[in-house]
């Protein structure tokens, strides 16, 4: 009764095969086409002549003019998005981590990679209840890889800032002022504190308080270290005063909040790496059984009690690893 059920399923079927190997062959030309054609694409004869005839453009419109092939993705996301917050953070997260991708690609392509995913592992297993969890999986996957490029970026300039801070109290002891003392680290300065001095500069210039400027950059970089300078920046506008011993100070503060932070790392390294064991745990020991006896989870597929047992298993996977993120990241 249970063959006869089984072959009768459209899942098990011939049609449904065709479908979707079809499906997925589709997803993923439009995944390669998505990122090939700005390389592919030809310029038009103006683009091309132009090369010939009109002057480079200065290095400060490069950013802005970027290549013609990533204006549809451009286009194309901003016109769907546009209108929401999250957009414009998701946007500035990818600037700050240096991510030089187009935000409408970026979500277009993983789009079609988690389709094709979910389509892949639910033809492989018989059943459409797989592409529940990967239709989640891929937009949290891809979060997760901007925000990780984004916390590295944000750790390399907390490491850069005590140093430049103490480079910032010697220009200013040998009579630099302030701005000047930022000019002139801004221009030797690695990345991302180069590009982060040179817009805190670019306001400056504009007319905007140093306190002001340094905002922003507070902000972008999570920084609380910024936050001081600015403050201090203020003080010294107001009142005057030995400004390089205070930045020295301020230095040897975010030195020593350093170093707590790699102490906290390293105490929380082995509850990081127990998350992660319990959290692929689960499907681990599944992929196991299935290579071993794969008649043995069926019943979780296709019976409506083991598809529900299946997503609430999901689900309080997904919590537990959640609350021991929350519990091993501690703030220094």
């Amino acid at each position: 009764m249970s063959a006869t059920v089984q072959h009768a399923s459209f899942w098990a079927g011939t049609p449904a095969l065709l479908a979707v190997a079809f499906g997925c062959a589709l997803l993923v030309t439009l995944a390669l086409l998505a990122l090939l054609w700005p390389r592919l694409r030809r310029p038009d004869v103006r683009a091309r002549v132009g090369r010939f005839t009109v002057p480079p453009a200065p290095p400060t419109l490069q950013p802005a003019a970027a290549f013609a092939g990533e204006a549809p993705a451009r286009e194309w996301g901003d016109r769907l998005f546009g209108g929401g917050q999250w957009w414009g953070a998701f946007k500035e997260k990818l600037e700050l981590a240096r991510i030089e991708r187009p935000a409408g690609e970026i979500v277009l392509v993983t789009t079609l990679a988690t389709l094709a995913a979910a389509v892949v592992l639910s033809l492989m297993a018989g059943t459409p209840v797989l592409a529940i969890p990967i239709l989640g999986l891929g937009p949290a996957a891809m979060l997760a890889i901007v925000n990780q490029r984004l916390a590295r970026q944000r750790r390399q300039f907390r490491e850069q800032l005590p140093s430049h801070l103490q480079e910032l109290a010697s220009a200013m002891r040998a009579g630099h002022s302030l701005v000047s003392g930022l000019r002139t680290i801004a221009s030797s300065a690695a990345e991302p504190m180069r590009t982060e001095l040179q817009r805190v500069l670019a306001d400056e210039q504009l007319g905007v308080p140093l306190d002001a400027a340094l905002a922003p950059m507070a902000r972008r970089m999570a920084s609380d270290d910024v936050k001081q300078v600015a403050l201090v920046a203020a003080l010294h506008e107001r009142t005057g005063g030995n400004m390089a011993a205070v930045l020295d100070q301020v230095a040897e503060g975010v030195r020593e909040r350093m170093e707590l932070r790699r102490e906290l790392e390293s105490l929380t390294a082995q509850a990081r790496l127990s998350r992660w064991v319990v959290t692929l745990l689960p499907p681990a020991l599944m992929l196991v059984i299935s290579i071993e006896n794969g008649s043995y989870l069926r019943p979780l597929f296709h019976t409506s009690a083991g598809v529900l047992l299946l997503l609430v298993a999901f689900g309080m996977v997904v919590a537990g690893s959640l609350a021991m993120k929350a519990i091993v990241n501690v703030e220094a």
